[in-house]
């Protein structure tokens, strides 16, 4: 997305408030089921599957820790039989299934911020189902961690394991050891869904760890395509990248695979996800533009913010996998608003707003015959 941040804000903008329920989409079968679960499918939405099902609509959301505003997506289970968690006591709210901070936020109305400085957490904590958080009152003193294992510098043969705190997150530990997510995944036999507990045992080198010197990065200049960037923006850039550079990122092999599997996974036809990220990228995860477009996807921070928004949950862009994330949402964003698939292709690099007010520019136009001629290869 190599354009100017106030290109990509004004999609944000026009027409006023930026809607943040998604759950438009074809009807889902008609007649009642009783299976417990219901697998969610393209093109579901919570009304039509409590339709089908004949469950109310007030129970869904209470079986599922749901509300008006939650995004499902293909793959999701809803629940349509049992218990409801239990009700939390006032000033607390128990994480449900796949809550995050934004969502959390939303329910309880107290940022993320300030849930996050009353509990002792921070962004990167781990919410697990379950947990309580406190909504209300003085801040949480953090609970006691033991101080975290120095990160060794890896050596060839070297197998270097790290013990689970409280607190800790893939993130965070990829970030102490400057190891990539996918890596410490790879290592330890682990998938997007598995959780961290405290003792648990991670292997985070087997002794073939390489990390690319972070004084061999070359900096980032201040123009692109023929715009000059502020100093701010292109400061923030080289340390997006001095970040990336720092800790291993997944091959272009490995990023395209990330890339697919996230469309799929969101209902987003594939060959466009994947035309987008090569176009933009090359599927090269450790990538910042001049404008400060972040990795395989080259989102900007306010578009990561506003992805954030789509999802419910806080996206890191630094992250392989919240950076797919926040670029295919984008994708389903533009593409549910605009006329044709061209149109919608050409938003991801202008702006929705842009697009919709004056039509594709002849940068966009370039960009959207690039973006087709690569579908095609996939």
């Amino acid at each position: 997305m190599s354009h100017t941040p106030s290109r990509r804000l004004r999609h944000a903008l026009a027409g006023g408030a930026v809607p943040l329920l998604l759950l438009t989409g074809l009807p889902a079968q008609a007649q009642a089921q009783e299976a417990p679960v219901h697998t969610v499918r393209p093109g579901d939405t919570l009304t039509a599957i409590s339709a089908a099902h004949g469950v109310p609509l007030v129970d869904l959301f209470r079986l599922n820790g749901l509300d008006h505003e939650s995004i499902i997506y293909p793959g999701d289970a809803i629940r349509l039989t049992g218990e409801a968690a239990p009700a939390a006591a006032a000033g607390t709210y128990t994480v449900q299934p796949d809550d995050g901070w934004w969502i959390i936020a939303r329910r309880t109305g107290v940022s993320a911020a300030e849930l996050q400085r009353l509990n002792g957490m921070s962004a990167s904590t781990m919410l697990h189902p379950g947990m309580v958080l406190t909504t209300a009152g003085k801040a949480a003193a953090p609970a006691p961690t033991p101080a975290p294992t120095p990160a060794p510098a890896p050596a060839t043969g070297d197998v270097i394991r790290y013990t689970v705190v409280s607190g800790d997150s893939m993130w965070g530990i990829s970030q102490r050891f400057e190891v990539s997510i996918p890596r410490l995944r790879e290592l330890n036999g682990l998938t997007r869904s598995s959780m961290l507990h405290p003792g648990q045992v991670l292997v985070i080198s087997d002794g073939t760890l390489e990390v690319e010197p972070v004084s061999d990065v070359q900096p980032i200049g201040d123009t692109f395509l023929g715009r000059t960037y502020p100093s701010h923006v292109t400061a923030s850039a080289n340390e997006n990248l001095r970040l990336l550079r720092s800790v291993p990122q997944p091959s272009p092999e490995q990023m395209r695979e990330i890339v697919r599997e996230t469309a799929v996974r969101m209902g987003v036809d594939p060959r466009l996800a994947l035309g987008h990220a090569y176009t933009e990228s090359r599927f090269r995860m450790a990538s910042v533009s001049p404008a400060n477009a972040i990795g395989a996807m080259q989102v900007i921070p306010i578009t990561g913010e506003f992805a954030s928004e789509l999802v419910g949950r806080e996206l890191n862009l630094l992250d392989p996998y919240d950076n797919a994330v926040a670029g295919v949402a984008y994708i389903k964003y533009v593409q549910d608003r605009t006329p044709t698939l061209d149109t919608g292709i050409g938003a991801y690099y202008q702006g929705l707003g842009g697009v919709l007010q004056g039509g594709l520019s002849a940068e966009g136009r370039t960009y959207v015959a690039t973006v087709r001629a690569a579908m095609a290869m996939f």
